[in-house]
């Protein structure tokens, strides 16, 4: 480690499944934490977000993702950087940040105290942000900017260039099915940010607020047939590209009859719904594109633009709810989502197993489950 805080944490309180699909309390236990590698950052977790996907890896036993037990979850943090690896750049001890953990393994992901995090993942978060707003932004933004530069809607050099200047009116809009949810809202603002006319479908209730993060239009996807019509109608004639972020069996083939008789392609945020979709059109491809995406080098600098994006306030983010007692609070919270008691955001998975995502259905919503693990009673005792 080149940089590192004068006392390092050498260990760190985890959150732990014991048992393949399990229901039963989860575990504290305290692990060690490994050397940084190169490109590694140490962060002090201040507040981590939950996201279907935690659930349903369970759930599901999802094995490539916890191939032995006990194992530790988890995607999402924001917190203060504790140690750099010696080939970072950018990022010193004492940085607020937020960072998409990549949980392969336990002291890679974000239940726990502290977290080891890729530097190219990350991102440096303003002070007019609070670590339990800025936890729930990685992979919503990591899922939407892959599936809107495998779109290829994004010219070269644009993760430098944005916002781009507004698209001739000739340009058709662009659909985002699922607008209000986490996933669908991020991809609407990268969307308009990158100069394009968005159209939005979201429930009646959700229509300011898709509105205010920028679609021209909104369209209730409840009408199903009849919405599809409309969309035809604003967009003179149909779209030439549809983001999914929905990605379930009724809203697949609207979104595809949205698209016009030029053709186009249809991104889902569901894994596997790529191979298996018949579009029935041979005009038409259906792509898929996940957050893990960000793992190839030319993504790599997508961070670089949300921290430039958060510091200009360019983002509209969703709400959070903090649960009163840290870590141990996630017994509930996954309590409440198997239960379909919180209206979660959609969150896509980091991997293509399409089980993943069997229980963990798109939920619209405008809040996102966030622990403090320094709020877990008994910390330090463990």
């Amino acid at each position: 480690m080149s940089t590192a805080a004068t006392t390092i944490p050498t260990t760190s309180v985890a959150l732990q499944i014991t048992e393949r699909k399990q229901t039963t309390p989860l575990t504290l236990s305290r692990l060690t934490i490994p050397p940084l590698e190169p490109n590694e950052l140490l962060i002090g977790n201040v507040a981590v977000a939950q996201a279907p996907g935690d659930v349903g890896m369970v759930d599901n036993d999802i094995r490539p993702l916890m191939p032995t037990l006990p194992h530790t979850n988890g995607w999402e943090t924001s917190g203060v950087v504790l140690a750099v690896g010696d080939d970072v750049k950018g990022f010193q001890v004492g940085d607020r940040v937020a960072s998409m953990a990549a949980a392969t393994k336990p002291h890679t992901a974000s239940y726990q105290e502290n977290t080891v995090v890729y530097d190219f993942l990350t991102a440096k978060i303003p002070s007019s942000l609070t670590h339990e707003e800025a936890c729930a932004i990685p992979l919503p933004f990591a899922t939407a900017f892959a599936g809107v530069y495998a779109l290829g809607v994004l010219p070269s050099g644009a993760l430098s260039e944005l916002p781009l200047p507004p698209k001739p009116n000739s340009t058709p809009p662009i659909l985002v099915w699922g607008a209000a949810s986490s996933v669908g809202a991020m991809a609407v603002q990268l969307f308009k940010l990158a100069g394009y006319r968005v159209i939005g479908t979201c429930s009646p209730e959700n229509f300011e607020y898709v509105k205010r993060i920028g679609a021209e239009f909104v369209v209730d996807y409840k009408e199903g047939e009849n919405a599809v019509e409309e969309i035809k109608r604003v967009s003179e004639g149909g779209v030439n590209f549809v983001y999914d972020a929905v990605s379930k069996p009724e809203s697949i083939p609207l979104g595809i009859k949205c698209i016009g008789t030029h053709g186009g392609k249809l991104m889902v945020v569901k894994p596997g719904l790529d191979k298996t979709t018949d579009a029935g059109r041979a005009d038409v491809e259906v792509l898929y594109a996940g957050g893990y995406d960000l793992l190839k080098p030319e993504l790599r600098p997508s961070f670089g633009l949300l921290e430039r994006l958060l510091a200009q306030n360019a983002l509209v983010l969703h709400t959070t709810e903090v649960m009163p007692h840290g870590l141990k609070s996630v017994d509930e919270g996954w309590r409440r989502h198997r239960a379909n008691e919180v209206r979660f955001l959609f969150i896509t998975s980091p991997v293509e197993f399409e089980l993943l995502m069997k229980r963990s259905a798109v939920q619209i919503g405008s809040k996102v489950l966030v622990y403090r693990p320094a709020d877990t009673p008994g910390l330090s005792d463990i």
